[in-house]
């Protein structure tokens, strides 16, 4: 390799001005360029160069053989090549995909084997496309839909509980302190707790701040918000609160002292007063709109 002096000292970062202006001009600037850019924020092994030689080098030669200072040079640069190809190894082998949505956004994807996923907003899953045809996995925070391709075993993983399922359609919600899992095609298994409960179609389990409800039925072809709708069924006040404030990218103030009263009812995505009102009325709440972006509830 051609200038493998500056290209170590540019690596290293003690490369001068002069010397990293002579090194773009040469071909070796060009194809170093993105990889040195991908790994510049990820921290550089513990590796002592010299010390690694040292012992390679009494390993492969004969006793009292003198290693010149051009073999140095050669073993050195052969030395930070090997480093810098595994740290892009383990750059890329180990880089996710992350698909995330901000407030009042959804947004629908295809995972690698063709299962389609629709984000709800204010979400996050990660997963690898490297490793998805031998592991179907993925971590989610916030809520999401499922369509699954049959295949092996599917694996959503909550801070909550895990998912598992081979082929089926199936709602995920987990938000803090908040954890339903619906199932409206096939079988779902929910792990959570130590508690493993089977789903079969029209059948939906939650979790509220830890303790595990009861199986419930349910009448739906797709979730309520797929539908521009958010209902809810004795959920603390402020699990509401926190939705509506998704859907729309709103602030709400409210007494916090409401924050665990039980709301039973529902708001429509389409209108932010009516929504607000919606919330509102059942618990005698007075409404003020301060701006476009914060509100007041108010006894």
């Amino acid at each position: 390799m051609q200038h493998e002096k500056e290209i170590l000292k540019w690596i290293d970062g003690t490369i001068s001005d002069s010397e990293l202006a002579e090194l773009r001009k040469t071909p070796e600037y060009a194809q170093l360029k993105p990889i040195i850019e991908k790994t510049s924020n990820f921290k550089k092994p513990d590796f002592n160069v010299e010390q690694a030689l040292e012992g390679f080098t009494k390993l492969k030669q004969p006793k009292n053989k003198v290693v010149t200072l051009t073999s140095w040079k050669k073993y050195a640069s052969i030395a930070a090549a090997i480093i810098l190809m595994v740290s892009l190894y383990f750059v890329f082998a180990n880089t996710n995909t992350t698909v995330n949505t901000d407030y009042a956004e959804t947004t629908i994807f295809n995972l690698p084997d063709a299962s389609e996923v629709v984000l709800n907003s204010g979400s996050e899953i990660v997963y690898s496309k490297k490793n998805w045809e031998k592991k179907r996995e993925l971590t989610l925070s916030g809520e999401a839909f499922f369509k699954v391709s049959k295949g092996k075993t599917f694996d959503v993983i909550t801070d909550q509980g895990t998912v598992t399922v081979v082929g089926t359609q199936f709602n995920v919600n987990e938000r803090d302190g908040y954890f339903e899992v619906a199932c409206f095609e096939g079988k779902v298994q929910v792990t959570t707790n130590n508690n493993v409960v089977m789903l079969t179609p029209g059948k939906a389990i939650r979790m509220i701040q830890g303790n595990l409800g009861d199986v419930t039925e349910f009448n739906a072809a797709t979730p309520d918000w797929m539908n521009n709708q958010s209902d809810f069924n004795e959920v603390p006040f402020a699990l509401v609160v926190e939705e509506l404030e998704r859907e729309f990218n709103v602030k709400i103030n409210y007494d916090k002292s409401l924050a665990d009263k039980q709301f039973t009812g529902g708001f429509d995505h389409g209108d932010l007063n009516e929504a607000v009102q919606s919330i509102a009325f059942p618990l005698n709440l007075k409404v003020t709109i301060k701006d476009q972006n914060l509100i007041e509830l108010n006894e």
